[in-house]
């Protein structure tokens, strides 16, 4: 979310740092709406070029697959590697994005 307001059009580089990785996307500003809870502004990009489409995607599953990691280990009572949630993970899920690439 963002902090201010952004104009529909706007172009836009945005950094999501994932491990010791940098993810650089470059979009345009699709949508920005106020959220009344927060008074912040939840703000939609469309991508400008195919590497920014898939970095967006590749940093997605990277948190996706961190977060089932730590619920896996939850369940599990035991810590389960990044490794084997991310190998249960792209089992269970990679599909859902096969589509977009």
């Amino acid at each position: 979310m963002a902090e201010r307001f952004f104009s529909k059009g706007t172009l836009m580089d945005v950094s999501i740092p994932v491990k010791e990785e940098v993810f650089r996307i470059h979009g345009q500003v699709a949508y920005c709406n106020r959220v009344t809870e927060s008074g912040r502004y939840r703000t939609g990009l469309a991508f400008r070029d195919p590497t920014s489409a898939f970095n967006a995607k590749l940093a997605e599953q990277i948190h996706l697959i961190k977060a089932y990691q730590e619920k896996l280990s939850q369940e599990r009572n035991e810590e389960i590697t990044e490794e084997e949630a991310a190998r249960a993970w792209i089992a269970k899920y990679a599909k859902h994005f096969s589509h977009l690439f």
